[in-house]
């Protein structure tokens, strides 16, 4: 019997057939302080000729505090402003895989429905036209919230932290996770270090060539 993240990758690539890209899209997603952005560029760091996107991308960035401070007051806005912010990236993503090399992206789509559905607007996950699929997904699990407080803490807080913050809201975000976890492989990144971490994952993506 295959393995849940072989056949999780089997899935993903076959969605992808026919497209002439050779890279693949791997995302890393998670919570708030998950290490989304330190793993993705290590993990990128490792891969020669790959790219590094961060969503959101210009033109974006510069309204995101705007947009995140009004996150519980008006989650319809707020999802519609990540939501665009998916389509442009993955026009990006699309262009640079067509170079040949991988493509690590710290959230996507998966977490920008996932944190709504926490808010409670009834969206769903609908890779369309304009948004790549990715041929992987990463979800990065700390399963102590103390631990991820504390990295909260070190690394220093956004307004952006008031939805996670939130314990119901939180519970609702990592529910939602958990109804979407045939999209993506869970990596527990609560105690490892990030170089136990990218060499779990590098494992796994190994198995995308295969």
């Amino acid at each position: 019997m295959l393995s849940r993240y072989k056949y999780l990758i089997i899935r993903q690539t076959l969605s992808n057939k026919g497209e002439k890209s050779v890279g693949k899209l791997i995302v890393i997603t998670g919570l708030d302080a998950s290490g989304k952005d330190t793993v993705a560029a290590a993990l990128q760091g490792l891969d020669p000729g790959s790219y590094l996107v961060k969503t959101p991308t210009d033109p974006f960035i510069p309204a995101r505090s705007e947009m995140d401070a009004l996150a519980m007051q008006h989650p319809w806005m707020h999802y519609y402003f990540y939501l665009a912010s998916i389509y442009h990236a993955s026009s990006i993503i699309s262009k640079l895989l067509k170079n040949g090399g991988n493509v690590y992206c710290v959230r996507y789509l998966l977490d920008t429905v996932c944190y709504h559905r926490g808010l409670g607007l009834p969206v769903h996950l609908n890779y369309t036209k304009g948004i790549r699929r990715p041929d992987l997904t990463i979800f990065l699990a700390i399963n102590d919230e103390g631990v991820r407080q504390q990295r909260l803490g070190s690394r220093g807080r956004s307004v952006g932290d008031e939805v996670t913050d939130n314990d119901h809201v939180r519970q609702r975000i990592l529910e939602a996770y958990r109804q979407y976890k045939s999209e993506y492989i869970l990596v527990d990144n609560t105690f490892k270090t990030v170089p136990q971490v990218v060499e779990e994952i590098r494992y796994i993506i190994e198995g995308l060539s295969k």
